[in-house]
């Protein structure tokens, strides 16, 4: 019974795979290609913690400054998590839509590979073979190329996520290994594929099996795809590149960035130690400049809270409105700041020594606020408030003693991940009128800084400070950039690496479908040469409607990427491009190429043979 089961069923599949080799390895290879993009990112994936990746970034420590926030004040910390969640949520629908991609090109390669076979199911229906034994057959061929799949593809997905891991720039939580929803899809896609196959095995259509018919839609949205995850990918390196470019060119050569902590010092005691500290550093003929800033200002991220501004004789609609309530990201500052971040000073004055606490609270704003929030971009001289916890405190002036502006600074957007979601409207706070308890302190040396001269300006710092003061290692400041444009690369990698799949994958789909195409035409094409058409006429035919296929996909790709893709990625990726033309448009001339060489190849085996072997 055995071996009679074996020689009906197992024998015939063998055949088949031997015979069909070629479709059986491509299909596994772009099945592995799929699943293998996504096994990392779903490694990758943790939904216990904040943002469900189990990748870490550095935490930014808040300053602990006398300011009190509202309840809907976000730290940079909670802003750059909101933003590396947002972006791996992206890239896991990246990686989803690659495998569908990888799924849909093996679907349409076992249509086109159907009917090649029904020969063989006619053989076996003439020598005794049922139905039953053609679907057993089909499933054990179906599973035999499945377990190649996937032993490729979970072998290529822990290569790459091992990869992944070491390139992160920061901390990764323990990775999860469990593919089974990603391995389940892609057998499936397998399987079903695979049966595609049983409907010749029916009787009416052993002798004259028809060609199955695609539509050219499918592989222009397979491209589109592609190409607008290339482009996402494209851009959003091109920015971590960027950054890393900015650390190396625009970072003060030698800057040492020093990371103060006073613990439970009193707040008077802060202030004058803070002062002190400037002073005898302001007083050092080697430092050319010594910032005072609350942890990530470096990155330009701050708190974001509401502030409420005495805007003056404004209107809205006809309505006087003349104060205004508004997110802003919120940055302290001391006197040397502004120049420190190559920041220019508008209108007014930066802060001055005299900016410290027990005088008159002060501020300076961006242009954009200034701009929007005050009569006649007016700021200079007018009064904002910090907190506003309701709109009662509007009218019963609950907000504390105001803040005087004092000068208006140029718009500087923050370039780190996170960047983006902070608002346009900045106001910095004297670091003196209200000191940090965690600080970062920026000195730039006049001439190159050394090991020594670092060694020096933090034993200055923990001389002034005292010992119940912490003074943590010094670093670079193009090490921080460095750092955070590895972070934008990371992910733009990632993307890039998921849109070069796709489109291999896409490229397959290609083949695969204009072949199915062209097939399903080869009535209409053999009846036009019998009415008079040339060869070339009718292959021209053809190639326009490929060229349109692979034009049509270019489009989509765009648009998909534009109306798609390109909001939620300038959510979290600040300054991204609009679009990338060195990637779309030497990909147009790829993919029209592709199309004509894969209508060329059809077209070319329907008009070998004469038109009549098929009208008749």
């Amino acid at each position: 019974m055995t071996n009679a089961l074996l020689q009906r069923i197992a024998s015939p599949a063998g055949a088949a795979l031997r015979d069909h080799w070629r479709h059986a390895a491509l299909v596994s290879l772009v099945g592995a290609a799929g699943l293998a993009v996504l096994i990392p990112i779903g490694s990758l994936t943790n939904r216990e913690r904040p943002g469900g990746t189990a990748l870490a970034l550095d935490d930014i420590p808040a300053p602990n400054a006398e300011v009190t926030w509202t309840a809907w004040a976000r730290a940079p910390t909670a802003i750059r998590h909101e933003a590396l969640g947002d972006l791996f949520t992206l890239l896991v629908i990246v990686g989803w839509a690659t495998l569908a991609t990888a799924a849909v090109v093996i679907l349409t390669r076992a249509l086109a590979h159907t009917g090649e076979r029904a020969p063989e199911f006619g053989i076996r229906r003439a020598v005794g073979a049922s139905r039953y034994d053609i679907l057993s057959g089909l499933l054990v061929e179906a599973l035999a190329v499945a377990i190649v799949l996937l032993v490729l593809g979970v072998v290529a997905g822990l290569v790459v996520t091992e990869q992944a891991v070491n390139a992160w720039p920061s901390a990764v939580e323990s990775t999860r290994f469990a593919p089974w929803l990603e391995v389940l899809a892609a057998a499936a896609a397998v399987i079903v594929g695979w049966l595609t196959a049983l409907r010749f095995a029916r009787q009416r259509h052993l002798l004259h099996p028809r060609d199955p018919s695609v539509s050219l839609r499918i592989p222009a949205a397979q491209l589109g795809l592609a190409i607008a995850i290339l482009t996402a990918g494209a851009l959003v390196l091109e920015r971590g590149r960027a950054l890393t470019a900015v650390a190396v060119t625009s970072a003060p050569p030698g800057a040492t960035l020093l990371a103060l902590d006073t613990g439970e010092l009193a707040i008077p005691e802060r202030a004058r130690q803070y002062g002190d500290l400037l002073a005898r550093l302001d007083a050092d003929a080697d430092v050319a400049t010594a910032s005072l800033t609350a942890p990530g200002a470096v990155l330009r991220l701050g708190t974001v809270d509401y502030i409420v501004t005495d805007c003056g004789n404004c209107y809205s609609t006809s309505v006087a409105i003349p104060w205004h309530s508004l997110l802003a990201v919120h940055h302290f500052a001391s006197p040397d700041t502004f120049a420190a971040q190559d920041i220019t000073i508008l209108n007014g004055r930066g802060f001055t020594a005299e900016d410290r606490l027990g005088n008159r609270r002060v501020a300076v704003v961006n242009r954009h606020l200034a701009t929007r929030h005050f009569e006649s971009s007016g700021a200079v001289g007018r009064d904002l408030y910090l907190r506003t916890e309701s709109w009662d405190d509007l009218r019963t002036g609950l907000w504390g003693k105001p803040y005087t502006v004092v000068g208006v600074v140029d718009d500087h957007r923050s370039p780190a991940l996170g960047g983006a979601l902070q608002p346009r409207e900045a106001v910095y706070l004297s670091a003196l009128q209200h000191p940090p308890a965690r600080a970062q302190l920026l000195v730039e040396p006049r001439t190159l800084g050394t090991i020594a001269h670092r060694q020096r300006i933090a034993r200055a710092a923990r001389q002034v400070l005292g010992p119940r003061s912490a003074v943590h290692a010094a670093v670079s400041v193009d090490h921080v950039l460095t750092r955070e444009g590895r972070v934008l690369a990371w992910f733009g990698t990632g993307f890039g690496i998921a849109g070069l799949t796709a489109l291999l994958i896409a490229i397959v789909g290609v083949f695969s479908t204009t072949t199915v195409w062209v097939r399903s035409q080869a009535y209409e094409l053999d009846l036009r040469r019998a009415l008079g058409a040339t060869r070339i006429r009718t292959a021209a035919f053809v190639l326009i409607r490929a060229a349109g296929m692979a034009l049509g996909g270019v489009a989509l790709g765009a648009l998909t990427f534009a109306v798609v893709l390109r909001k939620p990625l300038v959510a979290s990726v600040p300054n991204l491009p609009l679009w990338a033309p060195d990637i779309l448009l030497p990909l147009a001339a790829l993919l029209v190429g592709t199309a004509l060489l894969a209508a060329t190849r059809a077209v070319a085996h329907v008009l070998s043979e004469p038109p009549a072997a098929r009208l008749r």
